[in-house]
């Protein structure tokens, strides 16, 4: 990723600006970290990933929000040059076995991501049941 910058949004602010760029300057970036409270699929960070998700090379989730339908669809069909994955999460425990993001379809068949190098996965997990 030499010579590209590495957007780092924490606010629906700062998404809305890069929303908003020229067409020809929004080819200087194609690595985006979306941290704490940012949600993958309201319209304006969903809008984000249709106007950059072909230039998005690395993605970094930290702590942001996502259903794994939502998740699976950003992954599989709005980044096809995706490299670079990590993702630092919290799931619940029944969910807490590595099944928060299965990587088949509900037929069976498996998706992957062809151009992914590396991928890094943090998941803690927590109880949905007080003692």
């Amino acid at each position: 990723m030499r010579g590209r910058i590495k957007i780092s949004i924490t606010n629906y602010m700062q998404v809305k600006s890069y929303v908003n760029l020229e067409e020809a300057r929004k080819d200087f970036c194609d690595s985006f970290v979306l941290n704490s409270g940012i949600n993958i699929e309201t319209p304006l960070t969903s809008r984000l990933f249709t106007e950059y998700g072909t230039r998005i090379k690395s993605l970094s989730l930290q702590k942001a929000k996502w259903k794994d339908s939502q998740l699976k669809t950003l992954l599989f069909e709005r980044l096809p040059n995706l490299e670079q994955l990590s993702i630092d999460c919290t799931v619940p425990k029944p969910n807490a076995k590595g099944q928060f993001l299965a990587i088949e379809d509900g037929s069976g068949a498996r998706r992957i991501l062809p151009k992914l190098k590396y991928l890094s996965v943090n998941a803690t997990a927590w109880d949905t049941v007080g003692n």
